[in-house]
Formats: C-alpha cells, structure tokens, sequence
C-alpha cells in the first residue's frame, strides 16, 4: 500500500501577536515624598490605538485622534515608581510624553 504526500503545502506560520501594551511610570529621583496633581499626556503619529487604561489612581481625563491624557494625585515616596498607565496600538509607535505638576 502507498501512502500518498503531499509535499506542496507548506506548514501553517504563526501569527504575530499585536505589539506589546506601552506602560507609562512616573518615578521620584527626589529625597522627599512628592505630592502634585500630575498631568501626564501622551502624543503619538500614523498610528492606531486600540486599548488604553489608567493605573493606579490615575484616569484618561482627554482623547484625541493622537493624544491621550491621564491625570492623578499619587504620593510618590522618594525612589518610589509607579505605573500610570498603558496603552496598545496596532502596530509598533515611536510616542512622546510630556509631563506637568500642577
């Protein structure tokens, strides 16, 4: 009996997962506890955003087609980091921060 190959068809490729979630964190290089209500806005070019969260005590206050804005009051201890958000965009992206205390 003769089994039959079929050497034509080329094994199933993986499919690349989509581009990891961008964290954002603010940290305090001070030596004293920083207290400030902290605008933290994110700018980015010829991309799309998918998902998008704030972390701990922080909120998206403002979105735009290229710009996002998450806003808290956290108590950062000095040399203390904190994770202020995330977001995910369908392909990789270059983003620029720009932080405010106010």
């Amino acid at each position: 009996m003769e089994i039959a190959r079929n050497h034509d068809v080329a094994p199933p490729l993986p499919t690349p997962p989509p581009p990891s979630p961008r964290s954002f964190d603010l940290v305090n290089t001070g030596a004293a506890d920083a207290f400030a209500n902290t605008a933290v806005m994110i700018r980015w070019h010829d991309a799309t955003l998918l998902a998008c969260d704030g972390l701990a005590g922080y909120a998206i206050t403002a979105r735009e087609t290229n710009t996002l804005t998450f806003r808290g009051n956290p108590r950062l201890g000095p040399g203390e980091r904190r994770m202020v958000g995330w977001l995910r965009f369908h392909e990789s992206r270059e983003v620029a921060c720009d932080i405010q205390l106010e």
